[in-house]
């Protein structure tokens, strides 16, 4: 058994859980926000806005399709 592999962005362990996935994740969005936080002084808010949303609200984004769990996906519940 793999202990884990990536395909398109996607983190799976062996035993097909989150947690690989949130784990690299979590890593990688947290790079992205403590590098975006020295820089925000030189950042107009609208910029920086825009910047985390391609760069960080995008990629959890990204698996929230891959994550779908519920049996009618057009079920607002």
């Amino acid at each position: 058994m793999f202990e884990q592999v990536g395909n398109l962005g996607v983190v799976f362990d062996g035993a097909l859980t989150w947690e690989a996935h949130v784990a690299e994740l979590s890593r990688r969005c947290m790079g992205v926000l403590i590098g975006l936080s020295h820089a925000r002084h030189c950042l107009p808010d609208g910029i920086l806005k825009t910047i985390v949303t391609a760069l960080v609200i995008s990629r959890v984004q990204y698996c929230l399709t891959v994550g779908e769990t519920r049996e009618d996906p057009w079920c607002p519940c």
